[in-house]
């Protein structure tokens, strides 16, 4: 089946290849015309932002940690330091899988969140590119997919992820955003809207370029009415 995606400019959709009316999901009552919207699946909305993930309201957001799931750098520090101490212990209470590590590269843990205004923090570690690309892509990829069912498996209907291992791990932005759009569509489930905030306009013209890549690809009439 034809896949379909398609940007909501503010409160004026696109056309719809498969003819039927966008159903405006109820996370989206307020739609911020600072945001860019897209059509993800027939029930899941994506949208892009740029900002501080840890101001994010919703239900969950999803952390991007290091395996031992205790400190990190950027978005994790910030994000473990908002959360206050209770995510941490939450963390350190999550059983090891092995010496230092509670969440293998590739994996999902779901833990409370804390001070933060959300329900939970998704807590998922991403590849270090410095592995042959096939295998720095499949395991970022599992990072989306763990996550959204982890979401799902928890009824979670909005999450928000920021750019996972483009920081210190240094995944280039435009495949990271390419795997991480990819992933997002194949695994939204019941997910209504999928967010990624991202720090910079780099991170966010990265984003937004995949997405219109995606639109060019499936040729998604991108008229307005």
């Amino acid at each position: 089946s034809q896949t379909t995606w398609c940007r909501i400019m503010g409160n004026v959709q696109a056309a719809q290849p498969s003819g039927q009316e966008f159903k405006e999901e109820s996370q989206l009552e307020s739609v911020d015309v600072n945001k860019l919207y897209f059509r993800l699946t027939d029930s899941s909305t994506l949208a892009l932002s740029q900002g501080d993930i840890t101001k994010w309201t919703g239900d969950a957001i999803v952390n991007a940690a290091k395996e031992s799931l205790l400190g990190g750098t950027g978005a994790a520090a910030a994000i473990l330091k908002a959360a206050g101490s209770e995510v941490y212990k939450e963390c350190q209470a999550i059983e090891a899988v092995e010496p230092g590590v509670r969440c293998p590269t590739g994996e999902a843990r779901i833990t409370g969140a804390g001070k933060l205004p959300v329900k939970h923090v998704i807590h998922t570690v991403g590849p270090i590119y410095d592995k042959a690309k096939s295998e720095a892509s499949a395991l970022l990829a599992s990072c989306y997919k763990n996550s959204l069912e982890l979401a799902n498996d928890h009824q979670l209907k909005s999450v928000a992820f920021s750019a996972i291992a483009c920081g210190a791990y240094g995944y280039p932005l435009q495949e990271a955003a390419q795997v991480a759009l990819e992933s997002c569509q194949a695994h939204a489930g019941q997910v209504e809207v999928v967010e990624f905030v991202l720090f910079g306009d780099d991170a966010f013209m990265a984003w937004k370029h995949a997405a219109e890549q995606a639109l060019e690809k499936h040729n998604i009439d991108m008229s307005t009415k």
